[in-house]
């Protein structure tokens, strides 16, 4: 999914594969990843995702380490932030930015906070706001992520209806429960008081 993305990217911005771009893939290794590409990502790598070797990407030799990159970007789900941030950022001292879903936004404000991270582009509601800037700094149309900011918009307004209406039913159900409860009561008293 992700080299389809910068496949697509490098297209509009006219970048070339290799010469401007490489897709290296995901390594499974974990934290000790972090350490190794600080060395030199040859370490973690030994070609791209084609079998391409690293030797022979001209931008893998151009960028081979953290102080050589002006900005690591990690788009993630789960601690991978975080992660990126005990084991990379804080320990090598490089700028770094995230992308991340929703519920992780709150997770990241620390990182920020304390400038371990430079920036964050949370949600779909981010990726809109950054194709808003892109915009308006002459650098595309409307994106993906902004066309998708109005079905959500429909989608949430859709939820608040459905929990108030949800709401209403239940108290009518409860009203009515309570109503038929004190009827049976005031019946089950006028047996009772007749016997």
């Amino acid at each position: 999914m992700g080299r389809s993305i910068i496949e697509e990217i490098a297209i509009q911005y006219d970048k070339k594969e290799y010469l401007d771009w490489v897709y290296m893939g995901f390594t499974p290794a974990g934290i000790s990843v972090f350490s190794a590409m600080n060395r030199g990502i040859q370490e973690v790598y030994t070609a791209d995702v084609t079998g391409k070797s690293f030797d022979e990407i001209p931008v893998a030799q151009e960028f081979s380490k953290y102080s050589d990159i002006g900005l690591a970007i990690t788009f993630a789900g789960l601690k991978t932030p975080g992660y990126w941030v005990q084991y990379a950022q804080t320990r090598y001292n490089f700028p770094l930015a995230s992308g991340v879903t929703g519920p992780m936004i709150p997770d990241q404000f620390p990182f920020l906070n304390a400038d371990q991270m430079v920036g964050m582009m949370g949600d779909i509601l981010g990726a809109a706001e950054y194709e808003g800037l892109l915009r308006k700094n002459g650098y595309g149309d409307q994106g993906f992520a902004s066309a998708s900011m109005f079905a959500q918009t429909v989608v949430h307004y859709s939820l608040i209806i459905v929990i108030v209406l949800a709401n209403i039913a239940s108290y009518m159900f409860n009203r009515k429960g309570r109503q038929d409860r004190e009827a049976r009561a005031a019946a089950r008293a006028r047996l009772d008081s007749g016997m």
